[in-house]
C-alpha cells in the first residue's frame, strides 16, 4: 500500500466532510447530518494519525546515512524517500519528475496552460521550509480551498446573557442563540522572479530540484509575512505610551477570555523597549519562561503573557513617520485566515529582459512563479494593533550646560549676597 497517497485520499475525504458540514452551517442545520459528518470527519483523523505513524516508521526504517548529504539510497526503485536536507520527505521519483518538468519547460517553453503546475509535495515541502524560518504562517489560520471565489461560516464569539428568572407555571423564553459569521474569499495571484543560468539544465536532479524548493519557500515566507502585516494594518491602531497602555489593551481591551490564548507579537525595537523595564525592586519584567526555555515571557498583574520577536523587516515600525513601535497583542489565529489554493505555477522566461537583463544574451533563463492565496480579517476583535511612540532622550550636553549654567548662577548669586551680607554687618 502506498501509504502517503492513502493519507492524500483520506485528507480528500476530510475536506468533503468539511465542505458538507459549512454548508449545514450556513442553513444553520446542526442536527443529524451535521453529527455525522463531524464523526466521519474525527473517525478519518484518527485513521490519518495511524498512518503518518506508520509512515513515520517506514521512513525511520530507510534512514540515510549521514554522509549520503541527503542522496537517496538506490534501492531498485524510485520510492525511497530523501531524509535529509532540503528535499527531506520527497521520494526520488518525485524529485525525478519535477526536475524533468523543469527541463522541459526550460526547452520547450511555457506550456498553452500558464505554467507548469508544481506537484503537491513539492508544495507541502516548500511550505515546511517556510515554516522553519521567521514566518507568520504558523501564527493564523490556514484553510485550503478549491475554488478561486467562495465562503466560510463560523461560530462568532459572543457574550452569553444566561438563564432569566422564570416564575412558577411561567413561560421559559428563548436562550441567546449562536451567532454565525460569514467570510467571503477570492484568491489572489502573486508572483516573482529567479533568474538562472542555462548551466542549471546540466546539474543532477537534486540540484535543479534544491534550487527551485528554495527560492520558492523564501519568497513564499516573505509574501506570507507581509500579506498577514499588511491585513493586521487594516486595523485601527491603538495609541499607547508606556507599559501601562499595553497592560490596559490585554486586562481590559482584550478580557479574560481571550487573554488566556494570547501572545503579544512586537520587532527588535519592541524587545528594546522591554529589556529597560523594571519592577519597583529592579527585577526585569522582560523575562524567560522557567517552563518554555527561550520563550519570553510579560508579567500581566498574576499572570504572564507569551512574547513573540520578529524582525524588524518581518514587523517594522508604525505610524506616519515608521518611528512607532508595533505591539499586536491577541490571538492572530482567531483574527487572520488565510484562504490556500494549494497551487504553484512556473513560467519560464527565455526572451525577456528581467531587472535589467536580458536574458538571451546573457545565456540565462527566468522562473516566474505564482502563489495563490488570500487574507482575511475573521475576527477582528481577537486582537489589538498598538503603537507605541520610542520614548525621546534628552541630550547629554544640553542638560549639562543647563545645570551647570543654573548651579552657576544659582551659587554665584547666594554666595554673593551672603557674602556681601556677612561682611556688611562685619
Amino acid at each position: 500500500m502506498n501509504i502517503k497517497q492513502k493519507i492524500l485520499d483520506l485528507k480528500a475525504q476530510q475536506k468533503a466532510e468539511v465542505e458538507k458540514m459549512d454548508a449545514l452551517l450556513e442553513k444553520g442545520d446542526l442536527g443529524e447530518d451535521y453529527t455525522a459528518a463531524e464523526k466521519t470527519f474525527n473517525d478519518l483523523d484518527a485513521l490519518i494519525n495511524a498512518l503518518e505513524k506508520q509512515l513515520a516508521r517506514v521512513d525511520g526504517i530507510g534512514e540515510i546515512p549521514e554522509d549520503a548529504k541527503a542522496k537517496a539510497v538506490s534501492v531498485g526503485d524510485g520510492s525511497v524517500v530523501y531524509s535529509k536536507g532540503l528535499l527531506k520527505g520527497l521520494t526520488h521519483d518525485c524529485v525525478k519528475s519535477f526536475a524533468a518538468g523543469i527541463r522541459k519547460t526550460m526547452t520547450e517553453g511555457t506550456p498553452a496552460d500558464g505554467g507548469y503546475t508544481v506537484p503537491s509535495d513539492i508544495v507541502t515541502r516548500v511550505y515546511e521550509l517556510v515554516e522553519t524560518e521567521e514566518s507568520l504562517l504558523d501564527e493564523i489560520t490556514n484553510t485550503p480551498v478549491k475554488t478561486n471565489i467562495g465562503s466560510r461560516t463560523y461560530k462568532s464569539r459572543a457574550q452569553m446573557s444566561g438563564f432569566s428568572v422564570v416564575a412558577e407555571g411561567g413561560t421559559i423564553g428563548a436562550s441567546q442563540q449562536p451567532t454565525y459569521g460569514v467570510i467571503n474569499y477570492t484568491i489572489v495571484k502573486r508572483g516573482g522572479n529567479l533568474i538562472v543560468t542555462n548551466e542549471l539544465l546540466a546539474d543532477s536532479d537534486e540540484d535543479i530540484v534544491k534550487e527551485v524548493i528554495k527560492w520558492l519557500a523564501a519568497e513564499a515566507r516573505v509574501t506570507i509575512n507581509k500579506c498577514v502585516v499588511a491585513k493586521v494594518e487594516t486595523i485601527s491602531p491603538t495609541e499607547i505610551t508606556g507599559l501601562d497602555g499595553l497592560l490596559g489593551v490585554l486586562i481590559t481591551g482584550l478580557g479574560s477570555a481571550l487573554r488566556k490564548i494570547s501572545t503579544i507579537h512586537t520587532n527588535d525595537n519592541g524587545m528594546l523597549y522591554l529589556s529597560t523595564l523594571k519592577d519597583k525592586n529592579g527585577r526585569p519584567l522582560f523575562v524567560e519562561s522557567i517552563t518554555t526555555p527561550g520563550q519570553m515571557r510579560l508579567a500581566v498583574g498574576a499572570q504572564s503573557v507569551p512574547i513573540k520577536v520578529w524582525d524588524n523587516s518581518v514587523l517594522p515600525n508604525g505610524g506616519d513617520n515608521d518611528d512607532e513601535i508595533p505591539f499586536i497583542a491577541g490571538s492572530l489565529k482567531e483574527a487572520v485566515q488565510r484562504f490556500d489554493r494549494q497551487q504553484l505555477t512556473i513560467t519560464v522566461l527565455r526572451e525577456a529582459t528581467v531587472g535589467g537583463i536580458n536574458l538571451a544574451e546573457n545565456d540565462m533563463t527566468a522562473f516566474r512563479a505564482t502563489l495563490r492565496d488570500d487574507y482575511q480579517l475573521r475576527d477582528a476583535g481577537a486582537i489589538r494593533y498598538c503603537l507605541l511612540s520610542e520614548p525621546e532622550e534628552e541630550p547629554e550636553e544640553t542638560n549639562g550646560e543647563t545645570n551647570g549654567e543654573t548651579n552657576g548662577e544659582t551659587n554665584g548669586e547666594t554666595n554673593g549676597e551672603t557674602n556681601g551680607e556677612t561682611n556688611g554687618v562685619g
